[in-house]
């Protein structure tokens, strides 16, 4: 298990950097298709937990998954974890980044309950009641 102040303190560089360069949109984009990537890939995931793998190994998988696709930040970002070696936190680290997100923008998830599914109407209303 990572620990959470490492993952909050990584994630928060992370912030702090993108709102420094005025890019936090994008590097919140690149968060969602990172965590989208290691989710959807029990392989990438395994990967990035393995003490076996060599960092170098890691950084080449790392480069390929992001050229292109990512911000220059997160591709840096992401070189830093494999160099210190903490690159088993990165689903952690990218958790984090987002909760840290949220709080910026006072942003607030709700999770509703109901006995029975809501209709488009009631959805519609309820969500215009909670953006209020």
């Amino acid at each position: 298990m990572v620990n959470p102040r490492l993952a909050g303190r990584y994630a928060k560089s992370l912030i702090d950097i993108a709102v420094e360069k005025n890019v936090l949109e994008a590097i919140k984009a690149d968060v969602a298709f990172l965590l989208t990537a290691i989710n959807s890939s029990p392989e990438l995931k395994s990967l990035l937990r393995s003490p076996i793998i060599k960092a170098d190994k890691k950084t080449a998988v790392m480069d390929a998954i992001c050229k292109g696709r990512v911000n220059a930040i997160t591709e840096a970002f992401c070189r830093l974890l494999v160099s210190k070696s903490r690159e088993n936190a990165l689903p952690e680290i990218l958790g984090a980044f987002n909760e840290q997100y949220n709080a910026l923008k006072g942003i607030q998830q709700v999770k509703i309950t109901t006995a029975q599914p809501l209709s488009e109407d009631v959805k519609a209303s309820l969500l215009n009641k909670l953006k209020a």
